[in-house]
């Protein structure tokens, strides 16, 4: 039982030092602890590198990782040991394959990679120095199973395995069977049981495009004419000087622009006309050809089947691009249940999509006699045929039970047209805050303003995320925020700002959707698939930053994008902690969840790393994340497969700051593309173009 009391004893370290390792483990970090005390290690329950940190920090070990067999880098795990420690020692882990293999540590300091034999070896499984080992060379791998001394060939081991009549199973052997276990892109938790055919079907992914067998060739030829149009309405219109300045340009997206049948004769310019027919004679000879079909005949019927299976419902993963099947009656019920515990949301007897619209037209006809919008927007902002919005959950199968993360989709509803009004209008008030970041490239500009070098005691990174922002923003603050943010507005397409606020208050009021059978409208805070949504949370956080920056001790630094907040702290644990106490004083609806470190953090797909008082970023990639890129054999247009790769290639060279880490998350990108089916010299020749970019240049863009 010697491993359970070790493991034990790191759990209870983890409980009570819990800040240090949340951000290693994706998910609630206490439902994680408790099922990991009650395991051998070898279950689901580990998060690899929050284990490692804590075993390092907890017993005072200098644990280095190596990821590959020439051992010319190390991952190293020896941030909080003390000083007066001596880290000549380290316990050394090669991962390989999702696989970790020990190799011992020699008790006088010498190093494994550059002596063949020992005397003394430090055998980590049982505390103390053992039998001589033969050490793996560095400059000879090729026979490195045999040179390295696994953990399931120590003596210790067997004997262990032996007293406690358990078949002799290495913890590799475990580790290999939880990789097979979770290798899989869906997560099936329904009744239904999968075939392989359907199986096969689903970890394409649901963006996933099957080819079609037959034609439709009525209808290519008449994509082909609107194309040709499209081309020569560019080449007519080309010339043309656009006399409408900003304010026009922008009133013109809201309003009903008339359908026009022009098309400008052939002839105005040889050289589109020879692309044009070159273009249209090769789609059409093509039709010859009989392409393969990118689903067998198993997998063709499996897709029907699950099309029209009633008793199931197939979702994405709230996080990672995984694929989650559930059981339809549990779906709802889970969802009901939801709208029942929510205090923000309350169930109507019918569907209230009628009075809805009546109240939408009752406002934009009043605004339009009285001046403030035109008749051109008016017609834009009644729509034709609305609809109630559609409630949908997508599983967090990342945490505890699977619950559901509810979004309201605002398609086609009648409030969707003044919702898209109201974000525009508040946009300009929410992009000036100073807290605002627009996305990740806009982070790590912003980043780049901190004044270094830090101090390297009483530093600290911090995050924390607001729970449940968009239905816990309270509807009066929510409103007087927008009415300042309405008043700085520079260029106004609805100039009075009372007007905009009751555009504001009908979105806000009118937002029912249904589920089945069953109609809720919302009360309170903002709808979660709202085009309304991000601009109304964002101009409350802005007055409740002010709030939270009023306290006694600030920040050094401090951005947030939506509910979720970056900083840095120069001062103590205790301090930050009180600061923490403070935000969450603000409003009783806004609750923070803080995290902190003082070398590594978290925040949005970043790893913001301090060394030596300096800053570095690097791509953090979830543990849950499945790569479920387009497939090279789905029907989608070859320049959506080229941009792929590009574009995952960008965002990577954008991030990631040092050279060793970009090469290492390039070199991870190019293998999940080769297991979606992209061959290595496709690949390659994408990001060679990334390799040539500079990374200053693409962060100014």
């Amino acid at each position: 039982m010697y491993h359970e009391s070790l493991r034990e004893d790191l759990t209870q370290y983890m409980f009570k030092n819990s800040h240090k390792y949340n951000h290693l483990i994706d998910g609630d970090i206490h439902v994680h602890l408790s099922a990991q005390k009650y395991t051998n290690g070898r279950l689901s329950s580990w998060a690899t590198e929050a284990e490692l940190k804590a075993a390092s920090d907890h017993h005072q070990i200098s644990i280095h990782v190596s990821t590959d067999r020439k051992f010319t880098e190390w991952l190293k795990f020896e941030d909080q040991i003390e000083p007066s420690i001596n880290v000549d020692r380290p316990l050394r882990l090669l991962l390989e394959n999702s696989h970790f293999s020990v190799l011992e540590a020699s008790v006088d300091g010498r190093q494994h990679t550059t002596h063949a034999t020992d005397t003394h070896v430090y055998d980590w499984f049982e505390g103390k120095p053992t039998e001589p080992v033969i050490y793996l060379k560095k400059q000879n791998t090729a026979n490195a199973n045999t040179n390295v001394k696994r953990p399931s060939d120590t003596k210790a081991f067997k004997e262990k395995q032996v007293k406690e009549n358990k078949p002799q199973i290495s913890p590799q052997e475990s580790l290999r069977k939880k990789s097979d276990e979770t290798k899989s892109s869906v997560t099936n938790l329904s009744k239904h049981v999968l075939t392989d055919a359907e199986q096969n079907l689903l970890e394409k992914g649901l963006k996933f495009i099957p080819s079609r067998k037959n034609i439709d060739k009525v209808k290519l030829l008449a994509d082909l004419g609107e194309w040709e149009r499209r081309m020569r309405l560019r080449e007519y219109f080309a010339d043309s000087e656009s006399n409408q300045n900003m304010k026009q340009g922008t009133i013109d997206k809201f309003r009903v622009k008339p359908k026009s049948t022009f098309t400008p004769n052939a002839g105005r310019d040889p050289s589109l006309d020879l692309y044009v027919e070159l273009v249209k004679n090769d789609i059409i000879s093509n039709l010859r050809k009989t392409g393969k079909l990118n689903l067998d005949k198993n997998e063709n019927k499996a897709f029907h089947e699950l099309l029209h299976n009633d008793s199931i419902i197939i979702r994405p993963a709230d996080k990672g691009s995984g694929i989650v099947i559930l059981d339809k009656q549990v779906y709802i019920e889970s969802l009901k249940h939801e709208m029942s515990e929510d205090e923000a949301y309350r169930c109507t007897e019918g569907d209230a999509s009628k009075q809805s619209m009546k109240n939408v037209k009752s406002l934009v006809n009043r605004l339009h006699r009285q001046g403030s919008i035109s008749g051109d927007m008016k017609q834009y902002l009644i729509p034709r045929y609305p609809q109630a919005g559609k409630l949908k959950g997508n599983p967090k199968i990342h945490k505890a039970d699977a619950p559901l993360r509810t979004i309201v989709s605002g398609i086609n509803t009648a409030t969707e047209k003044l919702a898209e009004l109201a974000e525009h209008e508040l946009n300009e008030y929410v992009e000036s805050s100073p807290s605002y970041i627009r996305d990740t490239t806009d982070f790590i500009r912003k980043l780049k303003e901190v004044k270094e070098p830090l101090p390297k005691d009483n530093c600290l990174l911090f995050c924390f995320d607001v729970r449940k922002l968009y239905p816990s923003i309270p509807k009066r603050e929510g409103l007087e925020a927008c009415r300042e943010a309405l008043n700085a507005r520079s260029n106004p397409l609805v100039t009075s700002t009372d007007d905009m606020i009751d555009v504001i208050t009908t979105v806000l009021e009118n937002n029912n959707f249904s589920l089945n059978e069953n109609n809720y409208v919302q009360t309170d805070g903002v709808a979660i698939g709202s085009k309304l949504g991000k601009n109304f949370a964002c101009s409350y956080m802005r007055k409740w930053d002010e709030k939270l920056m009023a306290a006694y001790k600030v920040p050094a630094f401090y951005k947030r994008f939506i509910d979720d907040g970056f900083g840095i702290w120069i001062g103590t644990a205790p301090e930050l902690e009180a600061f923490t106490v403070h935000a969450n004083s603000i409003h009783e609806n806004i609750r923070v969840h803080l995290r902190y470190s003082p070398h590594t953090i978290v925040f949005l797909d970043t790893t913001v790393r301090m060394r030596n008082g300096h800053i570095y970023t690097d791509l953090y990639v979830k543990p849950t994340d499945k790569q479920l890129y387009i497939r090279k054999d789905s029907c989608h247009p070859p320049s959506s497969k080229r941009s792929l790769a590009y574009g995952l290639g960008l965002r990577i060279r954008r991030i990631c700051e040092q050279e060793g880490d970009y090469n290492k998350h390039r070199n991870d990108l190019k293998l999940q593309l080769r297991r979606r089916g992209y061959s290595g010299k496709f690949v390659e020749g994408q990001l060679q173009k990334v390799d040539a970019l500079s990374r200053t240049e693409l962060l100014e863009k």
